[in-house]
């Protein structure tokens, strides 16, 4: 990544971060301050447990992240996530109870339908947009409140368990993803994400795939006539992404809530829609999706331990990532016209060599 890119984010969060802390100062006080920070520290890494919170809350963040990503980088500005995380959740939810065997032969069982079922709603979104000759961005957004709708009507009238008393939720899972560290929430899906987030960079710039991917979301037309057809390949990608979101909500379903409760992985809160920041943030295809996934997810645990301290809802992490947001886009719409700017002015001309004293200047060769 080029440091002007480096230096734009780190301005972005740092931007971000102040008008967190001018918010808290406006609501709780300038006295709470220095305790706000303080449990925000501790809300995000101040024990095992925190630590546990943040890292669980990155892996779906991570996961959406590298599918946004994707489809950012092919030029399909696809933003149905949310809806392919919730369908997702929701196959775990359904699936896990009636699977039978081992523990690890119900998880990984699990995983693949919640990975299907995301690829089979993101496939019907690229369909759909064709059939319906919409642009997928607004189709994609429409799907995903079809999917929070299609989510309650599904564990309220097929898949609720019966034994709930006022809460909509599928049975308990008999499996859950291995804690890797005890009494947190620090689950193997962790890891599954950062496998993933490498694999993504590698095939990125080591692989044919990658280049290909890159060519595309450059010049669709040079692509297609370099063999890659453009519905069919649009396709494929939007159905890869659609994997790792439902991918996303069975790890999600299976490491942390253990079964799918309805309202807690879809809406304006959902970690999908802090995955699409991540990819908005970081360029395609850096290791700097870990960290960036880390930060977001940490935003969201350390505000939570603000808002028992003090009484600043945590939902100030919501326009701490809008600003954040914001703030990038402008630096590199000003670093663009920079750049236009200057391809569109014609170079200096050459300073004129040095002559011998008493030579005449020369005028295109004539003496003057």
């Amino acid at each position: 990544m080029d440091p002007r890119t480096s230096r734009t984010i780190a301005v972005a969060l740092l931007i971000g971060l102040a008008l967190a802390g001018v918010v808290i100062a406006g609501v709780a006080g300038p006295a709470n301050l220095p305790a706000a920070a303080e449990a925000f520290v501790d809300g995000a890494y101040g024990s095992g447990t925190s630590w546990g919170a943040t890292v669980a809350a990155a892996a779906p963040i991570l996961l959406i992240g590298i599918a946004a990503s994707i489809s950012f980088r092919a030029g399909i500005f696809n933003l149905g996530q949310p809806g392919m995380f919730v369908i997702g959740a929701v196959a775990a939810g359904a699936t896990a109870p009636v699977v039978p065997g081992p523990p690890w032969f119900n998880v990984l069982i699990t995983l693949a339908v919640s990975a299907a079922v995301g690829a089979v709603w993101a496939g019907l979104i690229a369909a759909g947009a064709v059939l319906a000759a919409l642009d997928i961005l607004v189709l994609s957004l429409i799907m995903n409140y079809l999917a929070d709708g299609l989510a309650t009507l599904l564990t309220t009238r097929v898949f609720r368990d019966p034994t709930a008393l006022g809460i909509i939720e599928t049975r308990l899972v008999p499996a859950r993803l291995p804690l890797l560290v005890p009494q947190s929430s620090f689950h193997a899906g962790v890891l599954l994400a950062a496998v993933a987030c490498l694999a993504y960079w590698w095939v990125m710039n080591q692989s044919r795939a990658g280049h290909r991917l890159r060519l595309y979301g450059q010049n669709p037309k040079f692509a297609a006539a370099s063999g890659t057809p453009r519905r069919g390949y649009e396709l494929r990608v939007t159905v890869m992404t659609g994997a790792l979101c439902g991918l996303a909500g069975g790890v999600q379903v299976l490491g942390v809530f253990l079964r799918y409760i309805d309202g807690t992985v879809g809406g304006s809160a959902s970690y999908a829609w802090t995955g699409v920041i991540l990819a908005i943030l970081v360029p395609t295809g850096t290791l700097l999706l870990l960290p960036g996934a880390l930060f977001l997810a940490s935003l969201q645990t350390g505000l939570l331990g603000v808002e028992r301290a003090v009484g600043v809802s945590s939902r100030l992490s919501l326009v701490v990532q809008a600003v954040v947001m914001i703030a990038v886009a402008y630096g590199r719409g000003r670093a663009s016209g920079a750049d236009r700017l200057r391809a569109g002015k014609p170079e200096p001309p050459e300073p004129p060599e040095p002559r011998p004293a008493g030579q005449p200047a020369t005028t295109g060769g004539v003496p003057s």
